[in-house]
């Protein structure tokens, strides 16, 4: 959690990459997850972006910071998945947004339930995105 901006990730001026990350239940102002200013463009790859409680799972404050996504669920983040400038990705480069199907989240387990979106075979990236783990146990 972050008062201001970027509940996850606050990026400025800089290009960070995230590969294979699971970002769930972050909040911020703006930017529940990621917060993009100053000319940044991370890159997302592979990753779940998931249940942000406040400002949004990727935000961008301004059209020259843009985040990019590759083969991530952007999913039910409160504030919007692509929110502020964020450019919709939604269906563009393997990205989607449907619920990732965690094992048992309250617990802490975010392993993924056979049917998950997220598992190499459930998509169209042929990957698993995000998670540590596969299966509940």
């Amino acid at each position: 959690h972050a008062t201001i901006s970027g509940g996850g990730v606050w990026c400025k001026g800089s290009d960070p990459q995230f590969i294979n990350c699971t970002f769930v239940g972050n909040s911020s102002m703006a930017g529940g997850a990621v917060f993009v200013l100053g000319t940044s463009s991370p890159i997302l790859t592979n990753c779940i972006v998931a249940f942000s409680e406040e400002g949004g799972g990727l935000y961008s404050n301004e059209s020259s910071s843009q985040p990019t996504a590759h083969c991530c669920d952007i999913f039910n983040n409160v504030g919007g998945d692509w929110a502020g400038s964020t450019a919709d990705q939604s269906g563009i480069n393997g990205n989607f947004e449907l619920d990732p199907l965690f094992c048992d989240p309250e617990s802490g387990n975010y392993g993924l339930e056979a049917s998950s979106p997220c598992l190499p075979a459930n998509n169209d990236c042929h990957i698993l995105m995000g998670a540590p783990q596969t299966g509940c146990q």
